[in-house]
């Protein structure tokens, strides 16, 4: 985001013919959508660096965000190690009591009827 608003602003002060200093706050100022009005591109390319670093911006600010809130909040799917073995014993539990079912209804012959 940083290097984003630096290389805009520098594109723009080359572009428009503004100093070291209106550049990189042009920059700033837009990047945040302040927008104080004091500096603005007239030329056609210095509104093209204007809508990219404005569009650039929302974009970088809305996949940070993302990526903040993936890492904040936990995934309440996600098991621990122990709660994984704790389940795979249960389903061999499980599969053990299916067989024994299996094997019983097998050994006692067709069912009454």
């Amino acid at each position: 985001m940083v290097a984003d608003v630096l290389v805009c602003g520098w594109l723009y002060a080359l572009l428009e013919g503004k100093g070291p200093v209106e550049g990189p706050w042009w920059g700033i100022v837009t990047g945040t959508t302040t927008g104080y009005g004091d500096f603005y591109p007239s030329t056609t390319a210095g509104r093209g660096v204007a809508a990219f670093l404005m569009v650039s911006m929302i974009l970088l600010t809305a996949c940070l965000t993302a990526q903040l809130t993936a890492h904040l909040i936990p995934d309440p799917n996600v098991f621990t190690h122990e709660e994984q073995e704790q389940i795979k014993a249960q389903l061999a539990a499980v599969e053990a009591k299916l067989d024994a079912l299996l094997q019983q209804r097998e050994g006692s012959g067709p069912p009454p009827g």
